[in-house]
């Protein structure tokens, strides 16, 4: 997904997003996904600033990266148990 995020939310403003964004992102990611941590990243589109006849491709790839969640996936495992 961060391939498809051209801009970033940070400390509540949405700026360009740098390379050195992109490297600590994925840095973080790869540091919890060797924990066995399940990572998802959230991204979201602005709607309001897109063209209506663009392809879809294009829209989806004008995002702007909010953060990455992770969990344990034991937790779930854990879960499933109580259920």
């Amino acid at each position: 997904m961060l391939n498809r995020c051209e801009k970033i939310y940070k400390d509540g403003e949405v700026r360009v997003l740098e390379d050195s964004d992109k490297e600590r992102i994925m840095n973080k990611n790869y540091t919890m996904a060797e924990k066995a941590l399940r990572v998802i990243a959230v991204a979201y589109l602005d709607v309001d600033n897109i063209n209506k006849n663009e392809k879809d491709e294009k829209i989806e790839s004008n995002l702007v990266f909010v953060r990455t969640c992770w969990n344990d996936r034991s937790a779930k495992r854990r879960s499933k148990k109580c259920n």
